[in-house]
Parts: structure tokens; C-alpha cells; sequence
């Protein structure tokens, strides 16, 4: 290319910037078709300290360990750990649950709570509170993780997260 002095090296610094900027505009496009970021839980290092696939999120300045349950419809909080979070009551009424001993439990009632992962995501999600000191105790006796509660189908379908246990991860399915 060869630079002339005068106007004709004006119009050739424009014709630079304006390539620059195409080149620029060109650039976020590729970043945004092939590298687009697909939100991911990765349970992996909980499936490796446990064999439980376990999401931690925050709420109130704490941490909710919540276990990915596919066989569970609704999701569930600890009645002994709402104490420690943000969380507003709902008029829904509740449903019964039988659990892994294989008694039945009514639930206390359903609250609202928004959990927070990785200071980016937030999720609005309805728990029913239930008494699951017992059961946890249980699961961290025998597996040496403390969980909070136990997200069910609802909050996959909700949000429209799959999980893939090859990879270890949940992902949206819809991003």
C-alpha cells in the first residue's frame, strides 16, 4: 500500500479505521456463534469427594448444597436450615413426600428462595419445607457432605437444565 501526503493520506487512515472496525465487528461475531458460553453446574467434584451430585449455591451470605434429584418432582429445603436464609412464604399449599425410609412426610409449607451461583446466576425457586435433619445426618455420616436440600424435576424443567453424567454437569439445554 502506498501512502500519499496530503488528503490522499486522510482518506487512507479512514479506509484503515473503517477496515479496523470491520475486522473488529467480524471478530465478536465469531466469539458469539462459536464460542458461545453455555451455563454449566459441573457436580463432578462432588461426585468424586461423595458419589452424590451435589450444586452449591449462596443465599444470605451462606451455602445451599442442593442434591440433582431426577426422581423427585418438587424440590425440597431443610426446615432446620431456613433459619439462615432469605427466603418469602407462598400461599401454594403443600404435598406429602415419602422419603428413603419410606415413611411419609407432609410438608411444613412452601417458601420462595432465590438461590445465586457463581455471583452471576440467580434461580427463583419454590421449595416445600420438610424435616430432613434426620436423613441428612444420615447422608453426611455416610458420605461426609452436608446438604441443604434436594432440587427436583420442577427446577430442571423450569430453568430447562439436563444433566449429563458422562461429562458430570448441568447444563441449559435452551442457552
Amino acid at each position: 500500500m502506498r501512502i500519499l501526503v496530503g488528503v490522499g493520506l486522510a482518506q487512507q487512515v479512514i479506509k484503515l479505521l473503517g477496515c479496523i472496525v470491520i475486522l473488529t465487528i467480524l471478530a465478536i461475531l465469531y466469539t458469539m456463534i462459536f464460542n458461545k458460553k453455555i451455563k454449566r453446574f459441573s457436580f463432578r467434584e462432588s461426585m468424586a469427594l461423595s458419589g452424590l451430585p451435589i450444586i452449591s449455591f449462596e443465599n444470605n451470605n451462606h451455602w445451599v448444597n442442593m442434591l440433582l434429584d431426577t426422581g423427585g418432582t418438587d424440590s425440597i429445603i431443610d426446615s432446620n436450615y431456613i433459619k439462615y436464609l432469605e427466603y418469602t412464604d407462598t400461599d401454594k399449599p403443600t404435598s406429602s413426600f415419602v422419603g428413603t425410609t419410606g415413611k411419609t412426610d407432609i410438608g411444613q409449607k412452601i417458601i420462595n428462595i432465590i438461590l445465586t451461583k457463581d455471583d452471576d446466576k440467580t434461580f427463583n425457586i419454590d421449595c416445600t419445607v420438610i424435616n430432613l435433619g434426620e436423613a441428612f445426618t444420615a447422608i453426611k455420616e455416610s458420605y461426609g457432605v452436608q446438604l441443604h436440600g434436594i432440587l427436583g424435576t420442577d427446577f430442571l424443567d423450569k430453568y430447562k437444565y439436563v444433566i449429563d453424567f458422562e461429562k458430570m454437569i448441568a447444563y441449559n439445554k435452551a442457552e
